[in-house]
């Protein structure tokens, strides 16, 4: 029911969030942190145990429930330094920064964030404006949506968060003195093509992922 309940609010409000009893954090935290990149594209590459992150029984249950069928098209890290300048930058994601407005009804991308540390306002939690993705283009600031009061998704350490790829959003600032680190994983119909090169990645990677006709699965 609690997983029903999901994605009903998945369907309301275009995102959803929930806690998850991932193995070792704070492993996985350090190894990203100790790269010293801002973004790292291939995670396998580090360790493939990153893997844990997308056998969620929950996710794969929301999914299933938006798509008959979808594959991974990127999975990657996201580290959020403090930053005295204000960089937000609203936007959708892959695929629909690269589509023509008004978008297809059909949901061509879901994004998926896994929060390493708690995700507040001070460390630059991810925003968003409500019922944007009803919109159906790029962010604009004279749309009524870009009017409305801004929304922050504060989540503990441990949680996911799941989005529809055409909601208006963007990280906030970070305003401590400690990184704010996240992995980020995209999912498209299979019709999509794939953002990144992930079957070479998971085929270097030794994982158990699923690779059918090129595409990622899980």
């Amino acid at each position: 029911m609690e997983k029903e309940n999901l994605f009903l609010q998945y369907k309301k409000n275009g995102l959803t969030a929930w806690r998850e009893n991932f193995y070792n954090i704070d492993y996985f935290r350090k190894i990203i942190l100790d790269t010293n990149h801002i973004r790292i594209s291939n995670l396998f590459k580090e360790d493939k145990n990153f893997v844990n992150f997308l056998e969620s029984p929950t996710l794969k249950y929301l999914l299933d429930k938006i798509y008959k069928e979808y594959h991974l098209t990127t999975f990657s890290s996201n580290t959020l330094k403090k930053e005295n300048k204000d960089e937000r930058f609203f936007h959708v994601d892959y695929p629909y920064h690269n589509l023509k407005s008004p978008y297809p009804d059909e949901i061509l991308g879901i994004q998926v964030i896994y929060a390493l540390d708690d995700f507040t306002y001070e460390n630059g939690a991810t925003m968003y404006f409500p019922d944007s993705f009803k919109s159906k283009e790029f962010p604009r600031k004279d749309s009524i949506y870009a009017k409305q009061n801004l929304e922050y998704i504060t989540v503990p350490k441990g949680s996911v968060i799941l989005f529809r790829g055409d909601l208006w959003h963007s990280q906030g600032i970070n305003r401590t003195d400690n990184p704010r680190v996240a992995i980020l994983a995209n999912f498209s119909p299979l019709n999509i093509p794939a953002k990144d090169n992930i079957v070479e990645q998971v085929k270097s990677s030794e994982t158990n992922l699923k690779i059918k006709k090129d595409k990622v699965l899980i």
